[in-house]
């Protein structure tokens, strides 16, 4: 089930140039990175450590990190 705001937001990037696709994107990972700033601010550390939802989030990013600077020319 999707939020009739994901549909928009779809909707968006599909309709956009170059410029205007990077613009969203950076909206939505400044949005989502100021969350997840605010809700760790807020919960106990030690849940942090233990939720299975934010180590995927923490191995995803990692891999993302991982593949850019294993394929970047200035790692080689």
């Amino acid at each position: 089930i999707t939020h009739p705001s994901d549909e928009i937001i779809k909707k968006c990037i599909e309709i956009s140039n170059e410029e205007e696709y990077k613009q969203i994107i950076d909206i939505i990972i400044s949005d989502l990175s100021s969350a997840v700033e605010e809700l760790i601010n807020d919960i106990d550390a030690e849940y942090i450590l233990q939720n299975e939802s934010l180590k995927k989030l923490y191995n995803y990013l990692n891999k993302i990190y991982n593949q850019e600077y294993s394929t970047s020319s200035t790692f080689v």
